[in-house]
């Protein structure tokens, strides 16, 4: 080679300079630093998750039995209480969790935090689950099962908050097998009754006949003793996350996962030693006021988008929960559609599509951005809110829509929880994260009541009304989530001339 040709390789070199290591080009997630380590924590997230959903749900197939268990018939004050433990704890988790984020540097002692809050809610929804089917009195099984919903609240934000920490703007795909989990938990609780009825009722017998249902006429049994087996075997299987955590979450491994992001801060910050002093002096005079002004934009467009999220999801949930508990009372009571065990398939294929469609939620969050996702949960929520409202007397229209309704409303909640971190270049603070849920547990409470009692006093058609018109509310806030927020930019280090 000429001292020509060198000269040209070298002239070519300064033409043309490499390109920044933060391009927008994505690696493939199993790809990103400490991969392992980071599916390891993600599996054990979703267990625990999987475990609420269990405890959660389990009170619905043994609701009966402790009606019985308290002389009570109506037991609606058992899910507003657990609502409230789950929004005060929720509130408690995030501020606990950015407290030791801001305040606490040590990688070990953030996980040891990590570990004390899934341990606590762990041994909260446990116990409360083991006493719950010996409680007498209403008002004693209330106070208790405020634990299962601090519990829930606990693991719940706990795991959604400790995901985004762990897994920054790749968290989309992660966070909807987290809340796949849940929905599989949910379905495994009725199973878990079924399993240890049909055990327990081998062993002792179904219990004494205590009379028969008019609905069915079939012979009603005592099963207290049934689902006391139910709820200590449940209370079993949950504490199997606590070995999970302790020894599935090393420390180790989290000092290695915090050692690129310490290199690369020295790297982008270092300064020739001989102007040190002068330089740092010169960059803090000069960016003082600037810095300011920055973090309070940054602090008026945090509110903003917490709000936009926490009203849609609270209209969100709302209709969620709200078709999901109301569509067999319209099909069977309200309207005489169909009979009990139709409008049983109709609803268990709505919950199943819903189900399916959060499994398959992950793979497909790898090839589409959240907001494409969002844009097409919304055509599908609206179009089969439109065609419903339209066509609520025809049930075969129901059915099809029904499924339709449940794929889309699927991806919905963990997809937007994760739009700022994902697609608006923001840090999702615990704060943040329980501003959302205790929205979303809001509209879970609040608008199945407010449908229920709209349908009494209107007629049966207007719960389709009305769930277009909530439907319409979320979308109005989705539009403003999508469009009207830009992406920060994430600050480059300036090349050395």
């Amino acid at each position: 080679m000429t001292q020509d040709d060198i000269m040209a390789a070298t002239n070519d070199c300064i033409e043309k300079p490499i390109p920044p290591v933060d391009s927008e080009v994505e690696i493939p997630l199993h790809k990103v630093p400490h991969f392992k380590y980071k599916a390891i924590k993600t599996a054990i997230f979703c267990y625990s998750i999987a475990m609420v959903g269990i405890a959660i749900s389990l009170l619905g197939p043994t609701l009966p039995q402790l009606g019985r268990n308290v002389n009570e018939k109506n037991l609606g004050w058992v899910f507003t209480t657990r609502g409230l433990g789950y929004i005060v704890s929720s509130v408690i988790t995030g501020k606990i969790i950015d407290h030791y984020n801001e305040k606490e540097k040590d990688p070990k002692k953030q996980l040891l935090v990590s570990k004390l809050i899934l341990i606590a809610g762990v041994l909260c929804a446990a116990g409360a689950l083991v006493i719950i089917p010996f409680i007498p009195y209403l008002w004693l099984l209330c106070i208790v099962i405020i634990f299962i919903g601090i519990g829930g609240g606990l693991l719940d934000l706990g795991c959604n908050v400790m995901l985004f920490n762990l897994w920054g703007d790749r968290v989309n795909t992660p966070l909807q097998f987290l809340h796949f989990s849940w929905g599989f938990g949910a379905f495994l609780a009725p199973l878990i009754v079924y399993a240890c009825e049909a055990i327990t009722t081998s062993i002792i017998g179904p219990g004494p006949e205590i009379g028969i249902d008019p609905r069915t006429q079939l012979i009603v049994y005592d099963r207290v003793i049934h689902t006391r087996v139910a709820h200590i075997f449940t209370a079993l299987l949950t504490s199997t996350t606590i070995p999970l955590v302790l020894f599935g979450l090393r420390s180790k491994e989290v000092e290695a996962a915090v050692v690129d992001k310490v290199e690369l801060t020295e790297v982008a910050v270092a300064v020739p030693e001989g102007e040190q002093d002068a330089a740092t002096v010169k960059v803090e005079q000069e960016s003082t006021a600037e810095q300011i002004k920055e973090t309070r934009r940054l602090k008026i467009k945090q509110i903003l988008v917490t709000g936009v999220i926490g009203l849609a999801l609270f209209f969100y949930v709302g209709a969620e929960v709200g078709f999901g508990s109301l569509i067999y009372s319209y099909l069977t009571e309200w309207q005489g559609l169909t009979s009990e065990s139709h409008a049983n398939l109709l609803n268990s294929a709505f919950w199943l599509s819903f189900s399916l469609s959060r499994l398959a939620g992950a793979p497909i969050s790898i090839y589409l951005s959240p907001k494409w996702m969002l844009i097409l949960d919304l055509v599908g929520c609206m179009l089969s809110f439109l065609v419903m409202m339209i066509f609520n007397t025809n049930i075969v229209v129901l059915w099809i829509f029904s499924i339709l309704l449940g794929i889309s409303l699927a991806t919905q909640f963990p997809t937007t929880m994760s739009m700022p971190t994902t697609s608006l270049g923001m840090e999702n603070t615990g704060a943040m994260t329980s501003a959302m849920v205790v929205l979303a547990i809001a509209g879970e409470m609040i608008v199945p009541l407010f449908l229920s009692y709209l349908t009494e006093h209107a007629g049966p058609k207007a719960m389709f009304y009305s769930l277009f018109g909530i439907g319409a509310c979320a979308s109005v806030l989705y539009i403003i989530l999508i469009f009207g927020f830009k992406k920060e930019k994430k600050p480059v280090a300036k090349e050395e001339k």
